[in-house]
């Protein structure tokens, strides 16, 4: 399964992120590789200062951020602006998040994405990365494992999915790939 980004005017990212995980976990039949960028599985993907930060957000609290001009360059119907913040604002205080296990029971080889300068904070990436069965304590004596990490350079998490310089020569690899013999991710052998 390759998740892209979403017009910005229907599906806010963090929930195209959040959703590409969830059919993993809910849905595995259906999901043989999984591309997840700048994802998160709980709020401690984030840095503190970004999800104190959640409770006054607004439209004009957001007004000339990359967000922002983001959702103006893409959006069909850009006067939504205020009303998109709102409900990213409840889904982000409000949205379940999953746990170690749950994420653990994702068998789809997965490809783990984020910029070096992201909202996500690379250690969230790493963390997810080894719940997923990467960064095992062999060094890859055992092989490399299924699931794959990446945290480009010069790349934010508004910027990641503009950058196909970066994104082709790993993504392309890892979904022309075969599937490994065994496709669970979730044993970290």
């Amino acid at each position: 399964m390759w998740v892209w980004e979403p017009r910005a005017e229907r599906v806010p990212p963090l929930i195209l992120r959040a959703t590409a995980l969830r059919l993993a976990m809910r849905y595995p039949q259906a999901v043989h590789k999984l591309v997840v960028v700048s994802a998160i599985f709980n709020t401690a993907g984030y840095y503190p200062a970004t999800t104190t930060g959640w409770p006054h957000m607004s439209a004009q609290a957001l007004a000339g951020t990359p967000m922002e001009k983001t959702y103006m360059r893409t959006a069909p119907h850009t006067e939504r602006w205020p009303g998109f913040v709102e409900k990213m604002k409840h889904t982000l205080m409000d949205f379940q998040w999953w746990s170690a296990e749950e994420v653990r029971s994702i068998a789809a080889p997965t490809l783990v994405l984020c910029g070096d300068a992201d909202l996500v904070r690379p250690e969230h990436a790493i963390e997810l990365f080894r719940l997923l069965g990467g960064a095992r304590d062999d060094g890859g004596m055992m092989g490399v494992p299924a699931s794959q990490l990446a945290i480009l350079p010069g790349v934010t998490h508004f910027t990641i999915t503009s950058r196909v310089d970066l994104l082709r020569p790993i993504v392309t690899p890892f979904l022309d790939a075969p599937m490994p013999a065994s496709a669970s991710t979730s044993d970290p052998a």
